[in-house]
């Protein structure tokens, strides 16, 4: 047998396996609520941090408001103290060395584990910052957490 006939007879089996391994592993990442993932249903969600001052201070009051209002639409309870909470929501402004700002969001189980992370927005410079820019990327940052149909009360 030549060196070609066992090429063409190994493509097919090494294309099948590639193949088998990577429906596979598509079932490894369940999105949080799923199978495989904690289940967390009340989550408290603090106080940015990093956005004490100035034009910050107002976005930061929309970025709790929004998530809060967000989290509760896709079905989790918010509560008012972060000991009632199965997890934690973050938000983190931070600024780099032009002045533009970032945001992040960190979902972390009671103990610190991450659940979820996401770049909210940013680099953005302050002055083209707005309350509604910040409440559609907190919003859309947030759609991947969902409760699972089988975890809603």
């Amino acid at each position: 047998m030549g060196n070609k006939q066992v090429m063409h007879r190994f493509h097919p089996l090494v294309a099948w396996i590639v193949a088998v391994l990577i429906l596979g592993a598509a079932g490894c990442g369940a999105p949080p609520g799923g199978a495989g993932m904690p289940s967390f249903l009340r989550l408290y969600v603090a106080d940015p941090v990093g956005g004490e001052e100035g034009e910050l201070k107002a976005c930061s009051a929309v970025v709790h408001d929004t998530a809060v209002r967000t989290l509760q639409a896709q079905g989790f309870t918010v509560v008012a103290e972060s000991a009632q909470a199965d997890a934690t929501l973050w938000a983190i402004w931070s600024q780099d060395a032009q002045g533009r700002v970032s945001l992040h969001l960190s979902l972390e189980q009671r103990g610190g584990r991450p659940i979820f992370t996401s770049q909210a927005m940013g680099p953005v410079v302050r002055l083209f910052l707005s309350e509604k820019q910040v409440a559609d990327a907190v919003r859309v940052s947030l759609l991947p957490l969902r409760v699972a149909p089988q975890q809603v009360r």
